[in-house]
């Protein structure tokens, strides 16, 4: 009746026994390769370090560092494989064909001077090397009958190219074997041995790609702004921009020339005001300001000149006994001289050290436009008109917009709110008939993105 019992008692003594060997082989199998060889002494603090680990990109630098104990290195195998023990599968898209990579950078090893070169061709353990991107291996050696201990010793191979993604990641193995000789033997014996081993690993990933957009921009306004008053700092009326629309050249007479702003105690009308036009935007190939004047409602002929409102001109231009100014040229501009019956505009500065950004882009005016003293290009004093005394205008009378400046031809082309100060000026001759003379002009800006 004692029988099972006993029977109970050898299957757990064979259980114990079969679970021992079962621990007894997890622990030998670190120290087995996968040609099935005992493998020498692990090397210690040992890594791999990509330049990249951006999925099948090309010239691709593996520097591979670490430690071993007192040895002669004069043989090196780098085995790339898809996992760190038993049959080498290479990752997909992998190449280390030696027509592709090279060794370079080593450090630290026992007689460093003496350099490793490529091996090409199949030798001792070294027997999946060359030039077909199908390779496992690659091979470096050198003569050397120094022993030392590697600390920190590295060596880098360039122009590796790097395994695909086939999901989301993909994990090279590489295998490292160091021989005491040049030609990878591991028969035995002082100079014939596989004196350290090891395997380190890099990941392949896929790149993490941030997008935003900024979009386009364009504010532009149009005012006009006391002389005495701070110049905007951009195009709100909080920080600045005036409200009012209107610039009044007061009385305009044969002995000067009224040229805006005009102090408001020189006339009961002048209101001391420069035209202004503002802009900001991020157009990349610039933004160009341009106007015309508006045709009057009322009257006929020359209805874009400066004019009595509803009255009819002659169809003469240049009449000088009309309720009409003749127009300063608009082709290359025109100085005015007091007497000579002339209106007409132009830019006497760009301020451009409004913006937070500070550009200094607007600078294509054109000469018809710009004053005799030429200090339109960039002027950031804030009151850069003062010490203007130009009387070069002009006038477009023909309804198509002309340009009043441009940050086209700029090498920078983007504006962050420069100001434009236009002045306007009349001079009236001795037949000029009276009345309250006016006209409307429309400013546009045009960006290009």
């Amino acid at each position: 009746m004692s029988f099972p019992g006993k029977l109970t008692s050898r299957f757990g003594r064979l259980a114990r026994l079969f679970q021992a060997a079962i621990l007894l082989l997890v622990g030998l199998l670190p120290l087995i390769t996968s040609g099935g060889q005992v493998s020498a002494a692990q090397l210690t603090n040992r890594v791999v370090a990509v330049s990249t680990s951006q999925a099948a990109a090309t010239g691709v630098a593996w520097d591979f560092e670490f430690d071993f104990t007192s040895t002669d290195v004069e043989g090196i195998i780098f085995t790339y494989c898809d996992s760190p023990v038993s049959t080498c599968v290479k990752p997909t898209g992998l190449d280390i064909s030696n027509d592709l990579t090279s060794v370079s950078g080593q450090a630290n090893f026992p007689a460093n001077a003496t350099a490793f070169v490529e091996v090409a061709a199949n030798t001792g353990d070294c027997s999946d090397t060359g030039i077909a991107v199908t390779v496992t291996m690659y091979c470096v050696n050198r003569t050397s009958a120094t022993a030392g201990v590697g600390t920190d010793a590295s060596l880098v191979i360039n122009a590796v190219i790097n395994p695909t993604v086939a999901s989301t990641y993909t994990t090279v193995y590489v295998r490292i074997s160091l021989y005491d000789n040049s030609t990878f033997s591991n028969s035995g014996g002082a100079g014939n041995t596989l004196v350290h081993s090891g395997v380190v690993a890099a990941t392949m990933v896929n790149q993490l790609t941030v997008s935003g957009r900024v979009q386009e921009r364009l504010v532009f306004c149009v005012g006009a702004l006391g002389d005495i008053e701070s110049n905007p700092t951009d195009c709100t009326t909080g920080n600045g921009f005036p409200t009012d629309t209107t610039v009044d050249l007061g009385v305009i007479d044969n002995t000067t020339i009224a040229r805006s702003p005009v102090n408001t105690g020189a006339t009961t009308s002048a209101d001391d005001d420069y035209g202004v036009a503002m802009v900001n935007t991020n157009a990349v190939n610039g933004v160009v300001v341009t106007y015309y004047a508006e045709a009057a409602s009322s009257g006929s002929n020359q209805l874009r000149n400066f004019r009595v409102s509803g009255t009819t001109c002659s169809v003469t231009i240049s009449s000088l006994t009309d309720q009409c100014f003749v127009a300063a040229d608009d082709t290359n501009g025109e100085t005015f001289s007091a007497g000579t019956e002339r209106f007409g505009m132009q830019v006497t500065c760009i301020v451009s050290n409004q913006g937070i950004g500070t550009t200094n882009n607007l600078e294509g005016v054109p000469d018809k436009l710009n004053n005799v003293d030429d200090d339109v290009d960039g002027n950031t004093a804030t009151d850069c008109e003062d010490t203007d005394t130009g009387n070069e205008f002009s006038w477009n009378i023909t309804g198509t917009a002309t340009t009043v400046a441009s940050s086209a031809g700029s090498t920078d082309k983007v504006v962050d709110d420069e100001l434009i100060k236009l002045r306007f000026g009349a001079t009236a001759s001795a037949t000029t008939p009276t009345g309250v003379y006016a006209v409307t002009t429309t400013f546009i800006a045009t960006a290009t993105f």
